[in-house]
């Protein structure tokens, strides 16, 4: 199944590295606070239907340490993308259609 996402940049990757404002500044904004923020982007998107997203939100009252180890870990995996993209915002369009280019070969 071929599945279309709802990005703003085009690359999904990119969207969730971009859930901290001004990332690199003194003063990051951070927009995934809590579990519920990181599976209501999740829906936003597409990634997760309507049904799914409520079922984890009630197993994440039930389990919250677990849900906090999630969370945790996909910001980890969030840091992780953003320096995979260590250049600046003229350079990533190219920078984005040569890996794509270079992903279809």
């Amino acid at each position: 199944m071929d599945t279309e996402y709802r990005t703003k940049t085009g690359w999904l990757c990119l969207d969730f590295a971009n859930t901290v404002d001004w990332h690199a500044s003194n003063s990051p904004e951070e927009s995934l606070n809590k579990y519920a923020d990181l599976i209501e982007w999740s829906a936003g998107r597409g990634i997760i239907s309507g049904h799914a997203k409520d079922a984890l939100l009630r197993k994440s009252a039930e389990e919250p340490i677990e849900a906090q180890a999630v969370l945790e870990k996909a910001r980890e995996i969030r840091e992780s993308i953003y320096q995979i993209f260590p250049i600046q915002p003229m350079d990533i369009q190219s920078k984005l259609l040569t890996l794509r280019n270079s992903i279809k070969h």
